[in-house]
């Protein structure tokens, strides 16, 4: 909770960042006053939506490039990027402006590549933070990003489907290997492949920053030009579905775990002790 604190108050005032107002501290407990997102969850919102164009998969992506922006240039790496961290600032306004939220996992990088923990959601996590030892910086967020895009752009996810293992999913994104299938990109602009594949770099000195990617060329196209790119709302839709059934699985998996000691409880008390030790 310290930590999470202490990064909020770091990125207070940034664009497109959920805002701490203000903490309370009583004897045993901690209590944050947050910003309140009238819109929800992202994943909520694209259920109800009767459509979905490369303009609403920019906007949204725009904002959290915009979030990134102003965190890395504070050093402030998130490190659970994924669509139940993206809320919507509104339930009535169509557009999809979003804020980044849930720092629960975020860290200031004191040196360069001094991140350590393995942390984050298998299928948006990066090359780099998969390693046996991991040691990466405030660009694993990017590869996050990438994997958001990838999603809203081609309607499936670029590392997981429903025959793919968790050890599976962690392989394909050390390759970096992922598939532009023709019967989901064939209408997508080029510019917003070109924009994945810069995001989806498994070398993180090579990956696109938050900075560059703001001014990449798809990010600053008309909206009239993007608005007409519908995309499959429909796929989309399963994928979610897919998503959340995957991480009810994850979460009963993990509940077993903490009784039985399999390897993945584990994991996640390993994970749970080097926050609680302020190991980076």
């Amino acid at each position: 909770m310290e930590e999470e604190i202490a990064q909020l108050k770091l990125v207070r005032g940034g664009p497109s960042i959920v805002q701490l107002y203000d903490i309370y501290e009583e004897a045993d407990t901690v209590s944050l006053l947050l910003e309140f997102m009238r819109g929800g969850e992202l994943f909520d919102r694209i259920m109800d939506m009767p459509d979905f164009t490369e303009k609403d998969a920019r906007d949204c992506v725009r904002c959290m490039l915009e979030a990134l922006s102003y965190m890395h240039e504070r050093r402030v790496a998130h490190r659970d990027l994924n669509p139940e961290n993206i809320l919507l600032v509104s339930d009535e306004d169509a557009r999809l402006i979003i804020k980044v939220a849930d720092f629960g996992f975020s860290k200031k990088c004191t040196g360069i590549n001094a991140l350590r923990t393995l942390c984050g959601t298998p299928g948006y996590m990066a090359p780099e933070v998969l390693e046996l030892y991991p040691a990466y910086d405030t660009q694993s967020d990017l590869w996050s990003v990438g994997c958001i895009l990838f999603l809203l752009l081609g309607s499936y996810f670029p590392f997981d489907d429903e025959d793919t293992t968790e050890s599976q999913i962690f392989e394909r994104t050390r390759n970096g290997q992922y598939n532009f299938y023709p019967e989901f990109w064939s209408n997508v602009t080029k510019g917003a492949k070109d924009l994945v594949s810069m995001l989806l770099t498994v070398n993180p000195n090579k990956r696109i920053s938050a900075d560059a990617a703001l001014g990449h060329e798809w990010i600053n196209m008309r909206d009239s030009a993007l608005d007409k790119k519908e995309l499959n709302i429909e796929k989309l839709q399963e994928s979610v579905i897919f998503a959340r059934d995957r991480q009810d699985e994850l979460s009963r998996r993990v509940s077993k775990g903490f009784d039985s000691g399999d390897s993945i409880g584990i994991g996640i008390v390993l994970d749970v002790l080097f926050q609680l030790t302020n190991i980076s």
